[in-house]
């Protein structure tokens, strides 16, 4: 049996980890093959894992240079020599089309002998993060943070003291009483989050944490726990702070998460301020402060003093008195600051007096690449389709609670270059493609993806040094090809996109490939053209590809091939079942109640089978949009149904 020999030059545990995957997929790509990892001498035959000769933090490039079984593998930080051997690993042919193991396409007896592979590259965006939502299990989250790696994404946000509403979505199973579910405990969320915070370190991906609940955590307010926690048990100093509208002071839209404080006061920020500086002296794994306040708008405090200002005035007030704090204790975390609903509006006042602490990530949370039907949907909501920007004059005025949030991409990027006019600082997007539904409402994900990767390369004209994915971890239902293109994108967006799907459906789908792009192409057409095309149609093309993979040999095929498409299978009977809803639905006037025996069909068909594929498709959110497609009476009972009324269709 052949060795190969690796070498890590450094005992950073991220060159350990990165060591020890050459390893495992060198000996996946080839059993003959043996990988040790050893200490490897002066003259020595090995594969080297170091440093690029310009060690920074701030810009990730990585640097290859190997003949057959010997050389160097190298990157400018430890998570770039991570890459770095990934990288080297996809040059051997292997993909990884999503997370967990059946998403690894590696080809089989890779003879290593005459293997010549040398370059150098960057990543061309400094910000590649990845935003944690959705239902969320431990393993998901842990398989989603080993796949963020291996694609190339930098930077992790993990949300809230503890991200309790989301793994209890999951663990509760809400909307699915065919698994039961369990209540968490806080020490069960909290070894979670230490779980999760240990494999973000292992990779040494940028780690934030926390966001909306830094504003309410200081008064004894947990936020993020739930989004219906009016009855939390208010102290009467938490009652005193809370924003005033219209005289009174009080829990906003039934949740701490989404009411703002009074911000003008004092002792709020100073309170704040202190939490904030000692969260992070106690969690020195954390690099950035992800600084959002309350998650709402029109709910900013009406006293005199807070109306003296904009809340983007009180924001940076607040920004520049924890600025200060941290440079006290000497801490060097970054401050990022939420350019988004009523902090759109530019600060008026004073400048950030340390600006090379801060980051504004501009979160366009109005704008929706889809409307619900394509004659709604506006022809400027894409970047590279923008008109003429606003002047700092033709902007709407400000009027506090009474703004009305942009939708257009000329007028949320205008709102950005304000708050760029006023002070020019590092600056990434905030975007929402997998979290508000937009990913269900394209049934093949092709033009989906293709917006995701048009909307990448418009950020350098707009000023934006990367890109934070907001949404939940589990989408790789029918195909993982949008977070395959986002990361693609973020980290190079040279090729044409569809050099980039090409090489998504070749790993996913093997020989299939093209049938499977095509048929998925001709699938994501049609359902922009609802209810115009009859639902039929789409009924149709599904039934055809149900029929085709039962054509085909799977058991005879790779395991990532054989695993996409029957990831396909699952979603043709979902969509079959979806149109069968839709078009009853529409033929009544969008009433629920006319469909509701195919409505059940539906939610049955996905709670049944949900165990089969729910690393790969979040049914709690598809539920959730669904609905929101055309008929908002879907959502008010889909949860609550217990199928006690239940037959199967004949």
């Amino acid at each position: 049996m052949k060795t190969i020999y690796i070498s890590a030059e450094s005992n950073h545990k991220t060159f350990l980890f990165a060591a020890e995957e050459l390893k495992k997929y060198i000996e996946k790509l080839n059993p003959e093959v043996n990988a040790d990892i050893i200490s490897c001498g002066v003259g020595e035959k090995c594969i080297s894992l170091g440093y690029t000769d310009n060690v920074t933090n701030e810009v990730d490039t990585v640097s290859v240079d190997i003949c057959g079984t010997e050389g160097k593998i190298c990157g400018s930080n430890p998570r770039s020599v991570l890459y770095a051997v990934y990288k080297y690993l996809e040059k051997l042919g292997i993909r990884w089309v999503r997370h967990g193991a059946d998403g690894e396409y590696i080809p089989k007896n890779h003879t290593f002998e005459n293997d010549r592979i040398i370059f150098t590259e960057s990543a061309k965006y400094k910000h590649r993060c990845m935003c944690t939502e959705g239902a969320l299990s431990l393993e998901v989250a842990l398989a989603n943070i080993d796949w963020a790696a291996k694609v190339g994404f930098n930077e992790y946000y993990v949300q809230g003291i503890l991200p309790t509403f989301m793994f209890t979505r999951w663990y509760e199973h809400v909307g699915n009483p065919l698994l039961g579910g369990r209540k968490l405990t806080d020490d069960e969320m909290l070894d979670i989050k230490l779980q999760m915070e240990e494999e973000i370190k292992k990779r040494d991906l940028i780690y934030y944490t926390v966001g909306h609940g830094w504003h309410s955590e200081p008064f004894g307010a947990r936020s993020l726990v739930s989004t219906q926690d009016a009855d939390i048990e208010m102290s009467d100093e938490l009652r005193s702070i809370l924003a005033q509208l219209d005289g009174k002071r009080g829990i906003h839209n039934k949740s701490i998460a989404n009411t703002h404080l009074c911000y003008s006061n004092p002792y709020v920020r100073k309170k704040i301020v202190e939490y904030v500086v000692q969260y992070c002296l106690d969690h020195p794994q954390m690099d950035y402060v992800f600084f959002p306040l309350a998650d709402n708008s029109n709910n900013h405090c009406e006293c005199e003093e807070c109306s003296k200002l904009r809340p983007s005035d009180w924001y940076v007030t607040l920004m520049n008195e924890l600025d200060a704090a941290l440079e006290k204790e000497g801490h060097p975390a970054k401050i990022v600051v939420a350019v988004y609903c009523d902090f759109l509006w530019a600060p008026t006042t004073g400048k950030f007096n340390n600006p090379d602490r801060f980051i504004y990530v501009y979160a366009p949370f109005h704008r929706s690449i889809y409307m619900h039907k394509p004659s709604q949907r506006p022809a400027n909501v894409k970047y590279k389709d923008m008109g003429k920007l606003y002047s700092e004059e033709e902007l709407p005025k400000y009027v506090r609670n009474k703004l009305t949030m942009p939708q257009s991409a000329e007028e949320l990027i205008s709102f950005l270059q304000s708050w760029q006019r006023w002070q020019d600082v590092d600056a990434y997007a905030h975007e929402y493609y997998n979290y508000v539904g937009e990913q269900y409402y394209d049934f093949g994900s092709i033009e989906f993806s293709e917006i995701i990767y048009d909307d990448i390369r418009e950020l350098p004209r707009l000023k934006m040094n990367g890109m934070l994915a907001c949404g939940t971890q589990r989408i790789f239902m029918p195909t993982g090809l949008g977070m395959w293109t986002l990361a693609r994108g973020l980290w190079n967006d040279e090729p044409s996109f569809e050099s980039v799907k090409n090489d998504y459906f070749d790993a996913a789908f093997g020989s299939e490939s093209k049938k499977f792009s095509d048929y998925f192409t001709y699938l994501s057409k049609l359902a922009h053209t609802l209810p115009e095309v009859p639902f039929d149609t789409v009924i149709e093309e599904c039934m055809k590809m149900k029929e085709y993979i039962g054509t085909l040999d799977l058991d005879g095929m790779d395991e990532c091939h054989r695993a996409s498409i029957k990831y396909v299978l699952f979603h043709c009977e979902i969509i079959i079942r979806q149109m069968k809803a839709e078009k009853v639905t529409c033929a009544n006037g969008g009433s629920i109640d006319a469909a509701e025996k195919e409505w059940k069909e539906l939610i049955h068909y996905g709670r049944a089978n949900e165990m089969d594929f729910y690393y790969e498709f979040d049914l709690y959110q598809y539920f959730i949009h669904i609905g929101g497609r055309a008929y908002s009476g879907f959502g008010k009972w889909w949860r609550s149904w217990d199928e006690s009324d239940y037959t199967p269709a004949e």
